[in-house]
């Protein structure tokens, strides 16, 4: 449940927070509608909405958010206006306040208005090899050497990487649109003084990671982002949608990059980077091998499935049979509403969404297994199909 006091602290000294900044750093200030939102859906916002689902109760405005609705960290629109959203869960589980997720999301909001239309949701899993993995943390690496030293051979050595990653591996596809929401956070959200320890928190963070290239835009995008700003900050004000920050990068840098074999890594970690991206290929390949037992050789539940939904984890691509969702989940859908709380759920190939059937109990119409719970629509029940189950509608059923 949503403390509405502090969230009422929060949102009024983030107000405070846009409006120093009023546009200084993208020419727009981002005091959007923002909106926190409860496990129980309640919700605490910053204004009304355009609907009627929220009322004013003292400094916030409250009420619950829509039933058919998936939410995250993000923006999205409910009640006729567009929100930036923060789940008040991620909130409690922060050691200080929310404002670097606030200005996150709220950015979010602005960003088609500042940018232009960007790709959302967009995937980078063709970065998923171990070769690309390395000369992604070389980029990270040498770019975080830069800021910390301002030093121009550490920006050099991390275009010859990207130059070399890009042309072997292809572009981060949400480098703009995550990596600038990651900048504008840290920037508007910390100190200045704090900027280089929350970068390295998130560094930390993917570098500990199963699945790098999930993290690739938000990580690579944002220390651009930093390091344009530290070599030409108007040359960050021209970022648009389809933007190359590399090459907007190398523009502002004005020097030749070099290649990737002329340039000396060591510096940046190389050696300690390819071991450890070499035993997580090989930790990678054993989880991949337990997800396939779970979904091919052990009783499945699947579900048909086109609707909405929201995940707060991991996506792990599975060759032949789709992706593993994990972390917790929530999706809508014809067939029903499901919740997954820590673990996995298989978006096949076929447009299914498969879950572990090993503990299945059915209640009526609601059916828990191991970490998930579905509740099925009327019409809909499961049906065997020899090991496993599906949920079928009407004539099937």
């Amino acid at each position: 449940m949503i403390n509405r006091t502090l969230a009422g602290d929060f949102l009024r000294r983030w107000e405070e927070m846009c409006n120093m900044d009023n546009g200084k750093l993208w020419g727009i200030n981002l005091h959007t509608p923002f909106a926190f939102i409860g496990g129980d859906r309640s919700v605490a916002a910053n204004q009304a909405d355009n609907e009627g689902l929220l009322s004013k109760h003292g400094d916030v405005y409250v009420g619950q958010f829509p039933a058919d609705k998936a939410f995250s960290a993000t923006a999205l629109t409910f009640g006729g206006k567009r929100w930036g959203v923060a789940p008040w869960g991620m909130v409690d589980k922060m050691d200080g306040p929310p404002y670097g997720l606030m200005f996150h999301e709220a950015f979010h909001c602005i960003q088609p208005r500042l940018m232009g239309e960007m790709c959302s949701g967009a995937y980078s899993g063709h970065l998923d090899s171990t070769e690309a993995s390395i000369l992604i943390l070389l980029e990270i690496s040498a770019l975080m050497h830069f800021l910390r030293s301002n030093d121009k051979p550490a920006l050099i050595a991390a275009l010859s990487a990207r130059n070399k990653r890009e042309r072997d591996f292809g572009r981060v596809v949400n480098e703009v649109l995550e990596g600038t929401a990651v900048f504008t956070e840290i920037k508007l959200g910390y100190a200045p003084e704090e900027h280089l320890e929350e970068l390295d928190k998130k560094v930390a963070s993917a570098g500990k990671s199963p699945h790098l290239a999930h993290f690739a835009g938000y990580l690579l995008g944002g220390l651009h982002c930093f390091a344009i700003d530290a070599v030409d900050e108007d040359a960050r004000r021209s970022i648009k949608a389809d933007a190359d920050l590399g090459a907007i990068l190398t523009k502002a840098l004005d020097k030749g990059i070099p290649n990737f074999d002329d340039v000396d890594f060591e510096p940046y970690g190389h050696s300690q980077i390819m071991e450890e991206q070499n035993q997580k290929a090989a930790d990678h390949e054993e989880m991949l091998r337990q997800i396939r037992e779970k979904f091919i050789e052990k009783p499945t539940l699947s579900i048909p499935f086109a609707g909405s939904g929201s995940i707060n984890g991991q996506i792990i691509p599975v060759d032949g049979l789709g992706a593993v969702l994990r972390g917790n989940y929530e999706f809508f859908c014809e067939a029903g509403k499901i919740a997954v709380g820590g673990g996995d759920v298989l978006k096949s190939q076929e447009d299914l969404r498969k879950l572990s059937a090993a503990c299945m109990v059915e209640d009526g119409n609601k059916i828990t297994g191991k970490n998930w719970e579905l509740t099925l629509a009327q019409g809909y029940a499961i049906v065997a199909d020899g090991i496993n189950f599906v949920v079928a509608k009407g004539e099937n059923v």
